[in-house]
């Protein structure tokens, strides 16, 4: 969505305006049109809700000269365009990058699902989830490269390497040094990625159907965690 919103802002040098955009009920826009269907209100929510972060990103930007919405006239940014010619929008999304291109497409997918309103959803949305966490464990970290990794003291004497090994390797490799004043945190958000992989587990296969909440905030509990883990901007 927030791709969508880039590209159609990247057409124009002119203002447009938020719900010129994103369209109404009734009224649809382009988004509308590039999807070649009517967004549904579970959709149109999510747009509005891009819209809103990609505007305190700064990769769009109102131009404060309407009188009567200041802030609802935007224009694309350098930010929002070199962003969209990366097809990367945050500082996750660039380090999935560098692991692997096809895992923005599973971020992107674990959205689509959750917002998406169609029969069992919220449970591909969970799948989707719990996909982009082991995928980039697994590709992220291989065998070679952590046992490999002089700084981890791998428990691979003892048996197969653990996603724990994996997780601590990941956040040597793309953070650098972990400051003592971060050790603790760095343990705590490895334990908590491995509980939101459980608790995604148990969603997707549960008996009973899922909770959208549930779902949304694994999925966001998630990218916190793996953005801590993998983001040297942290």
């Amino acid at each position: 969505m927030k791709l969508m919103i880039l590209d159609e802002l990247s057409k124009t040098s002119q203002p447009v305006h938020k719900f010129n955009l994103i369209g109404r009920t009734g009224m649809g826009g382009p988004l509308d049109w590039r999807l070649a269907r009517t967004l549904s209100e579970d959709e149109r929510a999510l747009a509005v809700r891009a819209f809103d972060e990609l505007r305190r990103s700064d990769l769009i930007r109102p131009t404060f000269a309407d009188l009567v919405e200041p802030e609802n006239w935007v224009t694309i940014t350098d930010a929002g365009r070199r962003a969209l010619d990366r097809r990367t929008l945050d500082d996750l999304d660039e380090a999935l990058a560098r692991i692997s291109p096809h895992l923005l497409d599973v971020r992107e997918g674990a959205w689509a699902a959750l917002s998406s309103g169609t029969p069992d959803a919220l449970r591909q949305s969970a799948h989707s989830a719990r996909e982009l966490i082991d995928q980039a464990i697994k590709e992220g970290a291989p065998d070679s490269e952590v046992l490999a990794a002089a700084q981890i003291e791998s428990s691979a004497s003892k048996g197969p390497l653990t996603r724990r090994d994996r997780l601590t390797f990941l956040m040597r490799e793309h953070k650098g040094a972990i400051s003592q004043s971060d050790v603790g945190l760095a343990a705590k958000t490895i334990d908590l990625i491995l509980e939101i992989d459980d608790k995604l587990m148990a969603v997707a296969h549960g008996r009973s159907a899922p909770k959208a909440s549930d779902v949304e905030d694994c999925l966001r509990m998630a990218e916190i965690s793996l953005r801590r883990i993998l983001s040297s901007a942290q």
